[in-house]
């Protein structure tokens, strides 16, 4: 008897999962339909609520690496890297606030440390300390 009502109750729960199976489909079909029918603005709506969502977590995840900044000192030399202020295309240095102004030359220098890293290793200098910088390049010995 035991044997049997065991029986008969894993086929309920069997059949209960399938209902639910076929009901989370159902909706889920739903779901997708009426997404499909969505306008490509309605689209562009929820890609933009979506990215404000995740946006705080984002910028937080970001500026991690800035927390360990003690100072910044930001030494311009325009012509090097820009232009020089004479209407061209590129940023003209200024045109904005000073956090602006600082934030977009701590960019310009970080989109250019890789180079400046290479250029630091082929002359022999190390800019991962001032001790490094301060060192120079190893001179050339007599028999080299």
């Amino acid at each position: 008897m035991r044997v049997k009502v065991e029986s008969e109750a894993e086929k309920l729960l069997a059949e209960a999962a399938r209902v639910r199976f076929e009901v989370e489909a159902a909706g889920q079909r739903a779901i997708n339909e009426a997404a499909n029918l969505l306008s490509s603005d309605q689209i562009s709506l929820q890609t933009k609520l979506a990215l404000l969502k995740v946006l705080p977590e984002l910028v937080r995840e970001s500026a991690k690496p800035l927390e360990a900044i003690d100072s910044i000192k930001i030494v311009q030399v325009d012509g090097l890297t820009r232009s020089s202020g004479g209407g061209g295309e590129g940023a003209a240095p200024g045109g904005g606030n000073l956090a602006s102004d600082a934030l977009t030359a701590a960019l310009s220098y970080r989109a250019q440390a890789p180079i400046i890293d290479g250029l630091m290793k082929e002359l022999g200098l190390d800019g991962g300390s001032l001790e490094g910088l301060v060192k120079g390049a190893p001179t050339a010995t007599a028999d080299e």
